[in-house]
């Protein structure tokens, strides 16, 4: 769409405060006496050096004149164009901005309006006013939108700006535009950056490279800006594990771990990662940015070995924890369980490379062998779970080396009930508003065929609901609890992680509905 017809100088003849004193020059807009002149408008839309006296926008009340007047200060101070109050930073101006944008969502049209104006024919008596003037610029976009009215005028002043490189400041302008069309579509920052940040940008620097983790630890680093949202960082980690379609890349989320918790956080799609990290450091809490899958409707790919790795480590903790087991495997394991968990067992061995130079032994089972196996089975010694394993390597025609063994691995696990699932610790499980004795401390799986509720000692299955009927289902969560409304019934699990489990259930289903759609 062609906005060049939408300039600043059109918009400020329509919508600006009329100069009390206009002059008569000779060409006038219209051909009545003592209309705006190009002179009377272009005055109105460049830079000044004085604070204004009244709001710029026409027909607003007082409080948003006040509001008005006391912005364009700020605009000046972060310019250096008026001293700062003592004590007073460049931070506090900024911060100052955003909240009176915050409080009054009708000002965001006058402020984009001051900020072009002094943006514009600018002759700052500071060194660095214009620099700054466009770099303040660029936090105002990744926080707040304009109306529908000015979006035309203010997307064509900065495409102008952005696009004509012999202007000092063109390369701000197209990150002021990138992040006004983020704001547009995901809704703004939501946290008050940190002052850290304001620095960083008052100084040119509006990239950080942010550390992600994949699953196993492998670290990657990414431009992350002011508006740089968690979607389009599993884009790019799902395109280095070579996970290119949209409808595999959904299956995949980020998520934060606190240090010293052991609980893993979802991150929305739409979250802005310095929204997330601001807020956790205000909190005082360490954090690792993670890249998991949370749901497993793709059929498995094992054609790059970063996504190889990423998926086997995700799996292999809660494998090895006994938390895929199921109550079927603990009533009697059978010849055949065994030599299941037995095959396993020797592909875990060989899934790094201390496996292919050392044979197994008895030291080595807790890490290869289900613990709750263990724990059930305790005839079966380490002994003799270290000679089945030894016996069943030499079985093998070939050895397969590393990728081949978390493969192979992964091909058989992806046939049990519980696989891909993600495991919550529950409280307490009510049914109708009576306590369920047999689901106190007890586990939550969510995977791609629904919920289970199983009993934490024995693994067995209490409540079992199908991810189809969660379609039609209520699920309220609070800070403690978990409320599922289902066919006439109610259930609620004691939790105080309830937004994490919802979130995960909801990406089950779009992700399983979208794939319905599809077909």
């Amino acid at each position: 769409m062609d906005l060049s017809q939408y300039t600043i100088a059109e918009f400020a003849l329509k919508n600006f405060h009329r100069p009390k004193t206009g002059s008569e020059a000779l060409f006038t807009f219209r051909k009545k006496e003592k209309e705006w002149t190009w002179k009377d408008v272009s005055d109105l839309i460049k830079f000044s050096s004085k604070p204004i006296g009244h709001m710029l926008l026409k027909d607003q009340d007082n409080v948003m004149n006040k509001g008005a007047i006391d912005s364009f200060v700020c605009i000046m101070k972060y310019m250096g164009d008026e001293s700062l109050k003592r004590n007073q930073t460049v931070t506090d101006c900024v911060y100052e901005l955003l909240t009176l944008c915050l409080q009054q969502p009708q000002i965001h049209d006058e402020i984009y309006c001051q900020i072009i104006k002094q943006t514009t024919n600018n002759r700052s008596k500071s060194d660095t006013g214009l620099t700054k003037g466009w770099r303040l610029f660029s936090i105002l976009t990744s926080y707040f939108a304009c109306s529908d009215a000015f979006k035309p005028y203010l997307i064509n002043y900065l495409q102008s700006a952005s696009f004509d490189e012999h202007r000092s400041c063109y390369q701000t302008a197209r990150t002021c535009l990138n992040n006004l069309k983020q704001t547009f579509k995901y809704g703004g920052r939501k946290m008050l950056l940190a002052g850290s940040e304001v620095e960083a940008i008052t100084n040119g620097k509006s990239v950080k490279r942010q550390v992600y983790l994949l699953p196993g630890g492998q670290k990657k680093f990414i431009n992350t800006t002011s508006v740089t949202v968690a979607e389009e960082v599993i884009e790019q980690l799902c395109k280095e594990m070579n996970v290119v379609s949209i409808a595999e890349q959904q299956e995949f989320s980020l998520s934060y771990i606190i240090e010293h918790d052991n609980e893993m956080h979802i991150i929305a799609n739409d979250a802005y990662i310095l929204d997330e990290t601001t807020k956790l450091t205000l909190e005082n809490k360490k954090v690792m940015l993670v890249l998991k899958r949370n749901v497993w409707i793709q059929p498995l790919r094992f054609d790059n070995p970063l996504l190889i790795d990423a998926l086997f480590s995700q799996i292999i903790p809660d494998y090895i924890s006994g938390l895929f087991i199921l109550n079927e495997s603990l009533k009697m394991i059978s010849a055949h369980q065994i030599d299941n968990i037995t095959q396993m067992a020797a592909f875990i061995h060989y899934s790094d490379t201390l496996g292919h130079a050392t044979k197994v032994t008895s030291e080595y089972i807790s890490c290869l062998v289900p613990n709750l196996i263990l724990t059930h089975y305790p005839a079966i010694t380490k002994a003799h779970w270290t000679k089945r394993i030894e016996a069943k390597i030499k079985e093998w025609e070939e050895k397969p080396n590393t990728q081949q063994a978390k493969c192979l691995f992964l091909v058989i696990l992806q046939k049990w009930p519980l696989f891909a699932a993600t495991f919550y610790h529950i409280e307490m499980v009510t049914r109708n508003g009576k306590n369920i004795d047999t689901l106190q401390k007890s586990i939550l799986s969510v995977n791609h065929h629904g919920i289970k509720f199983l009993t934490e000692k024995d693994r067995n299955i209490i409540i079992d609901i199908p991810l189809k009927d969660l379609y039609a289902s209520v699920l309220t969560p609070s800070p403690s609890t978990l409320q599922i409304e289902i066919k006439n019934e109610s259930i609620c699990a004691k939790t105080p992680i309830s937004e994490d489990i919802l979130q995960l259930i909801h990406h089950n289903i779009f992700v399983s509905l979208s794939k319905s759609n599809a077909n």
